[in-house]
């Protein structure tokens, strides 16, 4: 694999830039989240093998700080000069011209994500799987140069920064916000004219609380929800909404691409729809015999968009898992169950249990720590934490202790207090998780 290209950039002209060179280079890009802390930063730089880091200028501090903790040969910094958006701005970003596109056009990445230790791991997809990703998505969703895309999520990410190429190459505009704030979406939605959006369930969430009383534009087209589970009730409330003939869901992973698809008129249960075209679903048990419909087990996925592998392991081969748990019914349907290395879903983010309580063992005080996600009404679920402590200890500093080590999103939105002989920690020292959730609950 060629040296790929790291950029740190909020949503804004870098971001596009950044993708745009890596393009011109042939090289794979790696979109490192501004959220993240520096040490996360520095385990993302160390391992990619990026010789070149370009960085907007507002970020200059925090890059610094990240190359100096790589420990490795350090890649060269590369200031852009491009501000990223304000809070109020929006970015046009207009399609491409001509009506055909290659895979070149879409670009190979190198995106960071789930690893069972907690540890992101370098998910390698070339331009060809790229180029998949986006032709089902344009097709899916009718995406075409009459189109604009509202995007107000992360261009760091996987799904919005596919979203984004795909439909540059269909000839769509994209208009691209700083960050997501129901009221700035919602004045600039109403002003698009053939207008479609990929939210996660907690932004929609926002939009319903602030404008369920007021209509819909029509020239709201199509509406996306993935990311993280959709409660029945928030469902129903986006349908009724809506209306019949607007939202989509989908579920997949950065490993992956799109698994399956539940177009508008599906029902409101927990199913996330029949599987997309092209994609071969085996679901095992926990001896490796696939199981019948109706019988939960570990799903495994092969199709022109799954992954070539991850960076430093095995390349992928035939079928894939990232340890979701689920199942189909007789019809083909798909039910999620679980998630088998309890990855938490917080707001359409991964937030991984084991770098959480890493971070807080690494408080002098704390003996002990157990985290888990709960569900949640606003954000999907909620990261909690179990903490045993040598001296008496407040939530608050427990936070306070986990700001410069983790990403605001990953830190503990309540801390629960036990006795070090309490904790659900086994004999060989592993987190129970489940005795933990029954602990809370």
């Amino acid at each position: 694999m060629s040296a790929p290209l790291a950029v740190l950039a909020k949503n804004g002209v870098t971001a596009l830039v950044g993708r745009t060179l890596a393009n011109r280079l042939a090289v794979p890009l790696v979109s490192i989240n501004p959220l993240l802390a520096p040490n996360e930063m520095a385990h993302i730089l160390g391992d990619c093998g990026s010789v070149d880091l370009l960085v907007e200028e507002q970020l200059h501090a925090v890059a610094e700080d990240a190359l100096r903790m790589t420990g490795t040969q350090a890649p060269t910094l590369l200031l852009s000069d491009a501000e990223p958006l304000e809070e109020e701005q929006e970015l046009l970003y207009l399609g491409a011209s001509r009506g055909r596109f290659a895979p070149e056009d879409i670009g190979a990445t190198l995106i960071y994500t789930s690893g069972t230790t907690g540890a992101p791991k370098g998910c390698l997809r070339t331009a060809d799987q790229e180029y998949a990703r986006a032709r089902e998505l344009i097709s899916t969703y009718s995406i075409s140069e009459r189109d604009q895309q509202l995007l107000a999520c992360p261009l760091a990410h996987s799904a919005p920064g596919i979203f984004v190429r795909a439909a540059h190459a269909a000839g769509a505009s994209s208009v691209i916000l700083a960050r997501f704030r129901a009221p700035h979406f919602w004045r600039v939605c109403k002003r698009l004219r053939r207008a479609f959006f990929f939210l996660v369930p907690t932004q929609y969430l926002r939009l319903l609380e602030g404008y369920q009383s007021e209509s819909v534009p029509e020239s709201v087209r199509v509406c996306i929800v993935a990311g993280a589970p959709l409660p029945a009730r928030l469902h129903r409330n986006l349908i009724q909404w809506l209306g019949p003939k607007r939202l989509w869901q989908f579920y997949g992973s950065s490993e992956t691409g799109t698994i399956s698809i539940a177009p508008p008129g599906s029902p409101v249960d927990a199913s996330v729809g029949l599987l997309a075209p092209d994609v071969e679903l085996e679901i095992r048990d926990e001896s490796g015999v696939l199981c019948t419909p109706g019988d939960i087990g570990e799903m495994f996925v092969r199709s022109p968009t799954v992954m070539s592998g991850y960076r430093g392991h095995s390349a992928a081969t035939g079928f894939v898992s990232v340890g979701d748990l689920g199942y189909q019914d007789k019809g083909g349907r798909l039910f999620l169950v679980d998630r088998m290395h309890d990855t938490i879903i917080t707001g359409g983010v991964n937030v991984y249990p084991a770098e959480v309580e890493a971070a807080l063992l690494s408080h002098e005080d704390v003996r002990g720590a157990v985290v888990v996600g709960l569900q949640d009404e606003d954000w999907g679920q909620r990261v909690v934490a179990l903490v045993a402590t040598s001296q008496p200890c407040t939530a608050k500093a427990l936070r306070e202790h986990c700001r410069p080590i983790l990403a605001r999103y990953k830190i503990p939105k309540e801390v629960h207090f036990f006795e070090l002989d309490e904790m659900p920690i086994g004999a060989s020292g592993k987190p129970l998780r489940r005795s933990a959730r029954a602990m809370l609950l």
